[in-house]
């Protein structure tokens, strides 16, 4: 069995897989933030849009948990579902507060309000994917 064909070809795709999915394309990103070279309003811009996707994420992930009942799925699926709403809840409020610490927002108003905040507004077609989204999911029984 030790002699299987293609096994070092396996290993070395394996190694090479390894090695491309520490990769992401945020490297560069973290990169220039990390040694400054990014402006003022350019990071502005990417903690705005980190906010604002983590706002969206947490709106999507605790509306499918609001859909979950009692003995439905087994305690660590709800677990699971908790824990992604906890940390996207708490990303969203560190990149607030990000935004609020450098004074690029005076209030979180102003966050929703800005261009590179998510502009949302109640009758926005983002508003309302979010809505049926969170309407379906709630409504699995």
């Amino acid at each position: 069995m030790a002699s299987l064909p293609g096994k070092n070809l396996a290993q070395e795709l394996i190694a090479a897989s390894r090695d491309e999915s520490r990769r992401t394309p945020m490297e560069a990103v973290i990169k220039a933030a990390s040694a400054g070279s990014l402006s003022d309003d350019a990071l502005f811009r990417l903690v705005g849009r980190l906010w604002t996707l983590e706002r969206m994420l947490y709106y999507v992930y605790g509306g499918w948990g609001q859909g979950l009942e009692m003995n439905d799925f087994p305690p660590a699926v709800k677990y699971l579902f908790s824990r992604q709403i906890l940390d996207d809840s708490t990303h969203e409020m560190l990149y607030l507060d990000a935004l609020l610490r450098r004074r690029w927002i005076a209030s979180q108003k102003d966050a929703f309000r800005h261009p590179y905040g998510p502009r949302w507004r109640t009758t926005s077609s983002r508003c309302e994917i979010l809505r049926r989204i969170r309407t379906r999911s709630g409504s699995r029984r």
